[in-house]
């Protein structure tokens, strides 16, 4: 998992509020990622995890829980319009 991922999963359980930010997450993933490499395993995600809690004040099953409550990723992507194209054929064959 890279850095993104790790952001993206603390967002996506709603891990993120005043106590723990973008930032914060940011500089956790630094120490706890080897210092030659780009991602973690799930060893160190568990120590990410375990950091957040510390960071936030709650035990450590308040954050595993959020995790595995949640539905995976979020999709926040764009929906296309209807083109013209094919909105001037349907309204033209009516």
């Amino acid at each position: 998992m890279n850095g993104r991922s790790f952001l993206k999963v603390s967002k996506d359980c709603g891990l993120l509020d005043k106590q723990l930010t973008a930032t914060d997450v940011d500089l956790i993933f630094g120490k706890i990622k080897n210092i030659t490499e780009r991602r973690i395993n799930y060893e160190q995600f568990l120590d990410g995890l375990m950091m957040f809690a510390k960071k936030k004040g709650v035990p450590i099953d308040t954050i595993e829980g959020r995790v595995e409550q949640s539905n995976g990723p979020m999709l926040h992507g764009t929906v296309a319009e209807a083109s013209c194209a094919i909105f001037c054929e349907t309204y033209n064959t009516i």
